[in-house]
């Protein structure tokens, strides 16, 4: 899924949708994202790399639990691009 960068969060985000906390604030400033199914993915923990055309590769790749201890998306965001790698 080919994800698209967004300002800041806002009460509506759509599945691929990443954006950074507050460009401005070198200090607190930080990446999320929403990924395909819809979870919050805090990025804090990973390395991001912003790209020249606004989009971003984390490494290493992206697990979101489901709460319950589960897990429900796995997988990578390269060059805004989300791509699920399996959930086992």
């Amino acid at each position: 899924m080919q994800g698209k960068r967004i300002g800041m969060w806002a009460s509506v985000v759509p599945p691929g949708s990443y954006w950074q906390s507050d460009p401005s604030n070198r200090i607190n400033r930080y990446w999320a994202g929403v990924t395909p199914n819809g979870l919050i993915a805090n990025l804090t923990a990973h390395n991001v790399v912003e790209h020249d055309d606004g989009t971003i590769t984390v490494t290493p790749s992206i697990a979101v639990d489901n709460g319950e201890g589960g897990l429900s998306w796995h997988g990578y965001l390269t060059k805004g691009e989300w791509i699920e790698c399996g959930n086992g």
